[in-house]
Formats: structure tokens, C-alpha cells, sequence
């Protein structure tokens, strides 16, 4: 998903807090029935209807096989290295989901500072880590996953740690607010964990004085390739680039007139992203300042934003064995799912398919795609508002299949 406009959901609820009831730094706010949350608050603020406390049936567990992933040499192997569950953004995680019987929902208020909480990650022992974005600063935090307690906290710069990543040694890596990207690992001391800086690698040289500005311009994603270069993504300029993980030095390309609002994705093939006009495909260049850009395809931008991104809004997914990589354009009147092979040699056969998905003039895409084998799970979020109200939109979901042959696409269901 987009994540630059969702930041500036931050001030509104900022202001909230300053009008509204909310809990203190550390505060709990355990026990509340599904249909309690301060979202439901801010959302009776601005208009919002009230959903029905309970929709739908308990559902039954039908687990599916196990996505045969490659082992990544660099990253944690969980299905907890990001935001996404791994370095191809799957969104498959094998563990099971809760099936809805008597839901309760518990929330702790970390801070008030905070713009959000994107990413959640689980360490080897179970505990939640994860990163609140603030407009004043941000904080890593490692929670007990029962009652939510604050077990360690590490202060970060402004803007801090949108997406973050865990790695194989369980250490987390995560995107600054002062233009750098830091590696923090847990330590025990008499049973009592805290954030300890491993590594901090400073990218203001490579990121241009024009165009700065305070919030957009520093890194949002990073994610290891398979030769362990740190990969990053800054908004705006939009920059790409990788720090070497030998020698330390940082490679960096900007793309002119573009913009970033999307994360990163990783195979032994190299890195993937979207920008608000092209897909890349890039890798490392040995002995050259700048990556490799060995793919690159224009799409469709559309009529402006649909709900939140000036072009696509979704993160990039590789599935089928890591051979094929999708994504969502802005086109006019309603967005396509486009599917690309990686394992073609020209560039003109590598399109395998670009489905319009949903109703005309009722339709977005803004959430990465789910991956699984040749199949996509597609999400439409026509109506969705970072300001709280989003009953008036167009939800519901599709299967899209990938034909045995690489030949085209079908609608499943």
C-alpha cells in the first residue's frame, strides 16, 4: 500500500488527541468489544456510519499447503521478514488467522507522537516488534504478545521505520528519519530485553539538496538482495540504491520527475519496485556508482489519484516459484492487474496478461496483491479514506489465475 498520504492521517489524529479522550504513553486499552476502536471514534467525527457490531459466520479452518519459498541467505524465514510476510511480498504466512468466534479486541497506546504503526514482526520467542511513525519522532518497540506490554523501547528520528525488516539473525532493519538505515538487535540483560544498535549506514551523500524536504526525504523500505547489499527507497526525490555489504559504500540511482509510495520486493533475480510511472527491475553493478536497471515498463497513471496514489498504489509481488511479478495501475475508468514473467529473454514477450478488475468508476487498487503458486487474491479499495470515513467505498475481493501456459489470466471467482 501507498504510505506517503497515510502519513498525514498522523495530523489528524494529532489533533484528536488533543480534543478526544486517549490513553497516556504506556496505558491499555484491553477488553473492548470488536466493535470499540479510536478509529470508530475519529471516524463519528467525520461523518461516518456505524457498521454492524458482527457480519458474517465463524469460519472453518481449511489451511493450504505451504508455499515451497526459497531459503533467503539474508532475511528471517518466518514469514515475518516485513510488511508484506517475506522478500517476495506474498502476503502468505503459515500461520493460522482467527476464525471470528466472540472477537475481542485489545490495543495498547504506545505513544501519542505516533502517525501509525505499519509493520509488526514476531522474534523467535513470540514477542511483537514494531515501529510507530511519528510527526515529532518514532519508537521500535517489542511488546508481549498477551496483554500487550511494553517490554523494551528505542527512541528514533522523526519519520522513522514505515516498513521494516527482520533479518536471519533476527535483527531488525529498519529505514531512518535522519537519512540512514540501522540494523538493531535484541539483547537479554538478568531477563530484561532491550534495543541494541548494531550497524548505521548514513545515505545523505547520495540523496540531493534540492527538492529536500524534512518528511519525504529519507528512506521508507529496505530490504537485503540475496548478496546481502541493503536495498533502499526514498519518496521523494525519488532514489534508489543499495548499500554494498562488503564494503560499506552506498550506490544510488535517482529517477527524474518520479516518485515513490511503494515498497521493495526481492529474488535472486534482483529488486523490484514501482514508481508512480514504471516498474523496475534492478541489480548490482560491481564497480559502477549505480544499480543495473535490467527492467523497466510504463503503465498506466490515469486521471490523478483514486484513493490514495497518483499512480499505482500496490507494492510489487513475485509468486509462481518467483518466475512472474504483479501489480496494479491507476488506468481510466478502473485499474488492471498486471502480470509480468522475469524469465523471458525479450522484453516484448514478457507481458503475460493486464485484467481490469471491478466496476468502472468504482475501483482502486492500493494494497499489494496476495500470491500464492499462479494465483492473486486482489483487493478493491474504491472509497477508502486516510481521514477515517471509508463506509461509502466499494469493497470485495477476486481470485485472478495465471494459465499453465503463461498464455493469459483468468478471473477465478
Amino acid at each position: 500500500m501507498s504510505i506517503l498520504k497515510i502519513f498525514l492521517l498522523s495530523l489528524l489524529l494529532i489533533a484528536a488527541a488533543l480534543i478526544l479522550w486517549w490513553p497516556k504513553a504506556g496505558e491499555e486499552a484491553n477488553g473492548f468489544p470488536g466493535s470499540f476502536s479510536i478509529s470508530s471514534w475519529v471516524s463519528k467525527l467525520t461523518g461516518g456510519k456505524p457498521l454492524e457490531s458482527y457480519v458474517g459466520i465463524p469460519a472453518n479452518s481449511k489451511p493450504l499447503p505451504e508455499i515451497p519459498m526459497p531459503t533467503h541467505p539474508f532475511l528471517n524465514n518466518r514469514g515475518y521478514a516485513g510488511a508484506h510476510a517475506d522478500s517476495y511480498n506474498s502476503g502468505v504466512q503459515p500461520y493460522p488467522g482467527p476464525f471470528g468466534i466472540n472477537p475481542v479486541v485489545h490495543s495498547r497506546m504506545v505513544s501519542w507522537e505516533f502517525g501509525g504503526c505499519s509493520t509488526q514482526a514476531f522474534d523467535s520467542r513470540g514477542r511483537i516488534i514494531s515501529s510507530g511513525v511519528g510527526l515529532l519522532k518514532s519508537r521500535l518497540v517489542l511488546l508481549d504478545p498477551k496483554d500487550l506490554t511494553i517490554l523494551a523501547t528505542e527512541m528514533l528520528p522523526y519519520f522513522s521505520g514505515w516498513y521494516l525488516r527482520l533479518d536471519n539473525q533476527g535483527r531488525v532493519i529498519i529505514p531512518a528519519g535522519d537519512q540512514s538505515l540501522r540494523i538493531y538487535e535484541i539483547r537479554e540483560s538478568e531477563g530484561v530485553p532491550s534495543f541494541s544498535l548494531v550497524n548505521s549506514y548514513d545515505l545523505s551523500k547520495v540523496i540531493p539538496e534540492e527538492g529536500q524536504h524534512r518528511f519525504l526525504t529519507n528512506p521508507f523500505d529496505v530490504v537485503p538482495d540475496w548478496n546481502g547489499n541493503l536495498w533502499f527507497a526514498v519518496f521523494q526525490p525519488a532514489i534508489v540504491g543499495y548499500v554494498n555489504s562488503k564494503t560499506g559504500k552506498v550506490h544510488s540511482m535517482v529517477l527524474s520527475g518520479e516518485v515513490l509510495e511503494n515498497g521493495l520486493c526481492a529474488s535472486r533475480d534482483g529488486v523490484f519496485f514501482v514508481s508512480d510511472q514504471h516498474l523496475y527491475g534492478m541489480l548490482e553493478k560491481p564497480g559502477k556508482d549505480q544499480p543495473e536497471v535490467f527492467l523497466k515498463f510504463e503503465y498506466e497513471r490515469g486521471g490523478g489519484v483514486k484513493a490514495i496514489s497518483r499512480g499505482s498504489g500496490t507494492t510489487p509481488v513475485l509468486f509462481g516459484g518467483g518466475n512472474l511479478i504483479a501489480f496494479g495501475d491507476n488506468a481510466d475508468p478502473r485499474p488492471n492487474v498486471l502480470v509480468y514473467r522475469l524469465d523471458a529473454a525479450e522484453d516484448t514477450r514478457r507481458l503475460v496478461c493486464k485484467v481490469p478488475v471491478f466496476e468502472p468508476g468504482q475501483s482502486a487498487l492500493e494494497n499489494s496483491f496476495i500470491g500464492y503458486k499462479h494465483s492473486l487474491i486482489v483487493e478493491n479499495n474504491y472509497g477508502f479514506s486516510v481521514f477515517g470515513d471509508s463506509s461509502g467505498g466499494a469493497p470485495g475481493l477476486l481470485r485472478i489465475d495465471v494459465r499453465a501456459d503463461l498464455g493469459g489470466c483468468d478471473i477465478f471467482w
